[in-house]
């Protein structure tokens, strides 16, 4: 299957923003443009009716003009009417979308929350039991490696030098 880079509904009915663009220029050449140089060139043949052919050409042309105006003011309309739909259209969609995070924020932490209850939690504890334990039997050789120490011994080792009081 191949995609083609046109939008085949653009291609199929002619319609596109260059030729829309190119269209509106040729009226408006056609429309407003032609009868002013015809115009002109009359007033250059005959000077003496001159002011009066143009008084006529300014005439139809202010008729052109707002011929030509009436349609863009509705088209002005049509898009304002479409911004305020869409305005409506991206309301909705925005408030669907963050109720759909803000549930996907709940179900998050709840999983958050189980897993820390079913999992981080007896494993902390698990972690503080052994290590309590362990500073338990720590401390209890050392108690037992004191003991067992002679007094000659106590007083020739580093720390008993520290600890006892100098005179």
């Amino acid at each position: 299957m191949t995609v083609s880079p046109k939008n085949d509904d653009a291609s199929q009915s002619g319609w596109t923003l260059r030729g829309v663009i190119r269209n509106t220029v040729i009226g408006y050449a056609v429309f407003v443009l032609v009868p002013l140089v015809i115009g002109l060139i009359a007033s250059v043949i005959d000077p003496a009716n001159a002011a009066q052919r143009m008084m006529t050409l300014r005439d139809l042309l202010w008729i052109v003009i707002l011929l030509l105006t009436v349609p863009l003011l509705m088209g002005f309309g049509i898009l304002l009417v479409q911004i305020a739909v869409l305005f409506g259209v991206i309301r909705v969609d925005v408030g669907s979308l963050l109720g759909e995070a803000r549930g996907a924020f709940q179900a998050v932490s709840g999983t958050a929350r189980f897993i820390g209850e079913t999992v981080a939690t007896p494993i902390i504890r698990v972690w503080t039991f052994f290590s309590g334990g362990w500073a338990f039997v720590r401390e209890l050789t050392r108690l037992f490696a004191a003991i067992r120490r002679r007094p000659d011994e106590a007083k020739s080792s580093p720390e008993a030098d520290e600890s006892t009081p100098a005179e």
